[in-house]
């Protein structure tokens, strides 16, 4: 799971809403920057973010997550909910995903009442598998695709992916501290910050910082929080 949100926050998640496609075309925002360095970051990494997107034909991976819900009591915590699974998922861009279950097991000590033969499917969390190109974070909790990223539905746990197009609509950014990084191969890797501010208080948005190696645009670091 650790690794699959790695991956997801490298390269979004679902397919681009029709509303931000006609904004690839268009200008970004003249406010969008708070100075000339921040501008220049952030058209690298969109820049980096779409083309990594873009060359991905194909994949095969396998999928393993675990969840739980439990509350916390004087004596001990009780368990409410319990739920493992594993697929192994086919992506092809020319052709619809599948789904292959490994295994599913699902826990809800204390209740009486047993699921149907079929039950464990409804508890199986991974309806479509990690789809390249897309413009929003979900964290697997949604596969809704029809939501605008300009006008996000409230119902839906999600937020704006800050390099997606269109993003500078909805976020202002700034230039900041530098960060050297040195890798096991012994090479020092320099990158800037990117401050990422909302422009509005939205549970879809988030607040933060993208570390980018500016030559090549590459997110190397974030830390963000809704």
């Amino acid at each position: 799971m650790r690794a699959c949100l790695a991956v997801m926050l490298a390269a979004g998640l679902g397919a681009v809403p029709s509303g931000l496609r006609a904004q690839a075309t268009r200008p970004l925002a003249p406010d969008a920057f708070l100075d000339p360095t921040a501008e220049r970051l952030f058209r690298a990494a969109q820049a980096n973010w779409q083309s990594v997107d873009s060359s991905v034909a194909r994949y095969t991976a396998v999928i393993k997550q675990r969840i739980a819900a439990s509350i916390r009591t004087p004596l001990k915590d009780r368990t409410l909910y319990r739920n493992e699974s594993a697929v192994r998922a086919f992506w092809d861009r020319d052709h619809d995903a599948l789904i292959q279950v490994l295994g599913a097991r699902s826990e809800y000590p204390g209740r009486k009442d047993a699921n149907d033969a079929l039950g464990w499917m409804d508890d199986l969390t991974i309806d479509d598998p990690f789809e390249p190109g897309g413009d929003r974070l979900f964290f697997g909790l949604t596969n809704d695709e029809s939501s605008d990223l300009s006008r996000p539905d409230s119902s839906d746990f999600w937020f704006a992916h800050p390099l997606a197009q269109g993003a500078d609509t909805l976020y202002r950014y700034r230039s900041g501290d530098t960060l050297t990084l040195n890798l096991p191969d012994g090479r020092r890797l320099l990158t800037v910050e990117l401050d990422v501010i909302p422009r509005e208080a939205d549970v879809h948005r988030i607040t933060g910082a993208l570390w980018i190696e500016p030559k090549s645009g590459a997110l190397v670091r974030a830390v963000y929080q809704l």
